[in-house]
């Protein structure tokens, strides 16, 4: 014997939906309200679109959450449009890639790492975590940028290169071991308090016919037991300069 479960409902209880019944008057959304949420809805938009290694040139125009480390290899530029927002692992430019990012606007909450040989242009973005620029790097275009964060390293050479950007308040520039044999200068950047070695044990040499000369009232500190060397032919030009204890010159 089956038993139907209807059946146990009593017919007076039993609703049946017709299809005549009335809808309920629903107020459609402006098109001013539409258009709030579609921006609003943009604007939360995170993607990862990006693989591991890019091989071929390509344009970056979604904000993207990094889940690896991105290598932009050689041959290839990534271009990232205006008013992007990246966040996660680092982008690094290996020899013979290039980051372009000159229209604006952008923030990078991911690390930039250049090594010899990569490219960067960077224009009007700001950087939310750490810039390294790796002897030999190439980089046409460094200007307008804020550096939010406190973890700006290069090769001394890119110094120069950093003056047309701004630096948060008692930031420290912090400097890779290096061999110079031209002319350079630490500047006074704006809101930078120091230079300082990035590494225990590192040495900065001026070599025969290289010349650093340091900005009066900058500040040079080490890292631990870490050496500025001038060589034969080299000149030291350091006039009211702070060298930090445990350097040793």
């Amino acid at each position: 014997m089956v038993f139907h479960w209807l059946a146990a409902i009593p017919q007076r209880l039993r609703v049946t939906p017709s299809v005549n019944q009335p809808r309920r008057n629903r107020r459609s959304p402006s098109p001013q309200t539409l258009a709030a949420e579609v921006s609003v809805l943009e604007s939360r938009v995170m993607l990862t679109v990006l693989s591991a290694n890019i091989t071929t040139s390509q344009t970056l125009s979604q904000n993207s959450s990094l889940t690896q480390d991105i290598h932009i290899t050689n041959g290839a530029t990534l271009t990232v449009t205006s008013g992007i927002t990246i966040t996660g692992h680092n982008f690094i430019v290996d020899n013979g890639g290039s980051l372009v990012s000159t229209s604006g606007a952008n923030i990078f909450g991911s690390g930039i790492v250049v090594s010899s040989g990569g490219s960067v242009s960077l224009s009007g973005a700001t950087i939310s975590t750490a810039l390294q620029l790796n002897s030999g790097a190439l980089v046409p275009n460094l200007s307008g940028n804020t550096f939010a964060a406190n973890v700006v390293t290069v090769d001394p050479s890119y110094v120069p290169t950093l003056v047309a950007n701004t630096f948060s308040p008692n930031s420290t520039v912090y400097l890779y071991g290096t061999t110079i044999s031209t002319s350079l200068k630490l500047a006074n950047l704006p809101n930078v308090s120091q230079y300082q070695f990035s590494t225990s044990y590192s040495s900065i040499q001026i070599n025969n016919g290289g010349n650093l000369t340091f900005a009066s009232g900058t500040t040079l500190a080490n890292y631990g037991a870490d050496t500025l060397v001038v060589n034969n032919g080299g000149t030291l030009t350091a006039a009211s300069v702070n060298f930090g204890a445990g350097i040793t010159v």
